[in-house]
């Protein structure tokens, strides 16, 4: 969408963003959980690192080969020690260099390991980063507590020595590249993930639904998955020409975790249940109708914890859960933190028994009353209680992700239903205008535009008396946007339609008092409920002298109005041919616009003073309901944008167009239409 803008505008608000970044660095939290992580890198010996992955990167380090792997077999090195893709091995190589050639210098012993787990924590700091910027409204707090300060990560990654952090770290970018419509540096990145660690490949179907579901069948779908694929595959060469990478990376026993859990059909046939869970996965996503960041992301951590239900994990697996499910804590308006932290615990438990099979550390057999138990018998019974435990809090973190996450979120409304607004103009020129500027916002099929000629022409007797016929076409219209477009000049071929003397009065009446409106005129003539119901938002572009009537006159408590004019404006109808030759700069002075009291006019205030060269004024009205807003100035496209995305949070999810944004006037006409589209499509709204 912004593709050509500053990378200011990818930010949320880019002064916003840098003093949320500081208040996280501020937080005790911060500080407690980095300690922490230090000390265990300076003091902690990590037994799996110093028997596989640090002579791994010793050797390639000292033994340079184009391919480590069979090089470190060569010399003895076993099949266990490093296995992981070549974009691992880049992630820990240059730190570890460093720190082997300090271990040189000073004859030392201790650099290497450093350099390698300071790899570990630029990866991890690097997702918290990226989670505040994908959350972008969350509690400091909240975000702390359960990623910086969680127990299972802190084990799995710094006590326990494992590598997780990278792959799930670099697919974390690339989803927050996704949702800034970055779709080429997206591509680049899963496919780094993927090559660090195939299990990343769970969320490359999910992305493609994704990006299909905002764009669908076409260039950006088509260009990420030729990236992708191109990219997967020069990252992976080593599985066709190396024998050791296919023996340490493809052949490992978590590959063949994948056939464990099946069915037997019959002697010699067996059903694999794990691909038929993912299948399944797939599909609830696939039939979301609004796939927003919020559910994608939300959907690849329930396809991550589906497929761990299943799969006999490894210990630090669910490590790749840990920021889907922070995510979700964060963004779900219930309070799920004690279970998430249960969670954590239970998955450092389970993961220290299943690393050290047994519970000699525990010192059981210290206690008298277990002296006549056989103690093997005993240790397999409360491991497999224990998992149990962990998988039963998986189940339910799962089911809770689904149905308060999907079925029940706050976010969007799961619905193809359209998003009808009425817009009602009195001079045809700006009328034009704005729904052009509408229409300019949104991607093929997503916004349609309607006008009301199409019907007018049947507005007769038979009409009144059977009001349906013609509205048919527009009630069927399937699309997230839709106007109803009525001219001023219009309304009089309707008046000519009419013999009822009160009807015509009526629209009288509103010639007289310009701008002509379409929901008075839909109220009066009765025209059926069902398309009155369906439309959210009025728009209605007036006159000064008509504001107050029309605030006064709208009753219509399902819908949201929109009123605004211009200052000094000089209709083009009003104008000779001379004249309007003779005009060399627009004749909007000053943009008025009347909202509701608590929607929009504090942000709009604020933002416009703060990005835009434009004065802002405002007053409240008579009724004392909404606040007339008085804009003068011309703001840039690019303000325009970043006030937007100051504005909307969830701005991304509407996969807007490229340079989509109007200047002046009409941009912020814009940013509040697309703010009205906002609201309404949020479930609670």
């Amino acid at each position: 969408m912004l593709a050509n803008l500053p990378l200011r505008s990818f930010l949320y608000g880019k002064n916003d963003q840098i003093r949320m970044i500081n208040q996280l660095h501020k937080n005790p939290l911060f500080v407690f959980g980095l300690s922490i992580r230090i000390i265990l890198i300076l003091f902690h010996t990590r037994s799996i690192q110093n028997e596989w992955f640090i002579p791994f990167m010793r050797n390639t380090i000292l033994n340079f080969s184009f391919d480590p792997w069979s090089n470190f077999l060569d010399n003895g090195g076993t099949h266990l020690a490093f296995p992981y893709g070549l974009s691992m091995l880049l992630a820990y190589l240059p730190l570890s260099y460093i720190g082997n050639l300090t271990d040189t210098l000073f004859d030392f012993d201790l650099f290497t390991s450093y350099g390698f787990n300071l790899t570990a924590l630029i990866f991890d700091y690097l997702t918290l980063i990226l989670l505040a910027l994908i959350i972008q409204k969350f509690s400091t707090t909240l975000l702390l507590l359960t990623y910086w300060c969680s127990p299972f990560l802190i084990y799995i990654t710094y006590f326990y020595g494992q590598l997780d952090i990278v792959p799930i770290s670099i697919l974390f970018c690339s989803i927050c590249m996704l949702s800034w419509n970055r779709w080429r540096i997206s591509a680049l990145l899963i496919s780094l993930s993927i090559s660090c660690k195939f299990s990343m490949l769970i969320a490359l179907p999910l992305i493609l639904i994704y990006i299909y579901k905002r764009r669908g069948f076409q260039s950006e779908l088509i260009d990420y998955l030729s990236i992708t694929s191109i990219f997967t595959l020069l990252l992976n060469l080593h599985f066709f020409i190396s024998p050791g990478f296919k023996l340490m990376v493809s052949g490992t026993r978590e590959i063949q975790k994948l056939y464990a859990l099946k069915v037997a059909y019959g002697e010699d046939l067996n059903l694999y249940v794990i691909p038929i869970i993912y299948l399944l996965s797939l599909y609830l996503v696939w039939r979301l109708y609004r796939l927003t960041t919020d559910l994608f992301i939300i959907s690849t951590g329930i396809s991550f914890f589906s497929l761990l239900i299943f799969i006999p994990p490894a210990p630090a697996w669910y490590l790749w859960s840990i920021p889907f499910l922070v995510f979700y804590q964060i963004k779900s308006t219930r309070d799920i933190f004690l279970l998430g932290l249960l969670f954590n615990i239970t998955c450092v438990f389970n993961s220290y028994l299943s690393i050290n099979n047994n519970f000699s550390a525990l010192n059981i057999n210290d206690f008298s009353f277990f002296t006549d138990i056989k103690i093997n018998s005993l240790e397999n019974t409360l491991r497999n209680i224990v998992f149990t435990i962990q998988q039963s809090l998986s189940v339910l973190l799962s089911i809770r992700m689904f149905v308060y996450g999907l079925q029940r979120n706050s976010f969007y409304q799961i619905t193809n239903e359209p998003f009808i607004f009425s817009l009602s103009c009195y001079d045809k020129d700006i009328s034009l205008k704005l729904a052009q500027s509408c229409s300019k916002l949104f991607e093929g099929n997503s916004f349609k535009i309607n006008t009301t000629r199409r019907y007018c022409s049947q507005l007769d007797q038979s009409f009144l008396s059977n009001p349906y016929i013609g509205m048919k076409e527009i009630l069927n219209i399937n699309n997230k946007s839709l106007i109803l477009q009525n001219n001023f000049s219009e309304l009089t071929q309707v008046k000519d339609l009419i013999d009822d003397d009160s009807k015509k009065n009526i629209i009288n009446r509103i010639l007289e008092r310009k701008p002509e409106y379409l929901l008075l005129l839909m109220d009066k003539l009765n025209i059926p409920l069902a398309l009155k119901d369906k439309i959210k938002l009025r728009i209605i572009f007036s006159n000064s002298e008509a504001c107050e009537d029309i605030l006064s006159d709208f009753e219509y408590e399902k819908s949201s109005l929109l009123l605004f004019y211009f200052n000094n404006y000089i209709s083009q109808n009003d104008l000779s041919h001379d004249q309007e030759k003779a005009l060399q700069k627009d004749h909007l002075q000053r943009l008025i616009v009347f909202l509701p009291i608590g929607f929009l006019h504090d942000q709009l205030l604020r933002l416009s003073i703060a990005i835009c060269p434009i004065r802002v004024d405002t007053e409240l009205t008579s009724n004392r309901k909404y606040v007339k807003l008085i804009f003068d100035g011309e703001p840039c496209k690019e303000d325009i944008a970043e006030m937007a995305r100051s504005i909307i949070p969830q701005i991304d999810d509407f996969a807007l167009k490229d340079d989509c944004w109007r200047a002046g006037y009409f941009g912020i006409l814009q940013i509040i239409i697309l703010s009205y589209i906002s609201k309404g499509l949020q479930v609670n709204n």
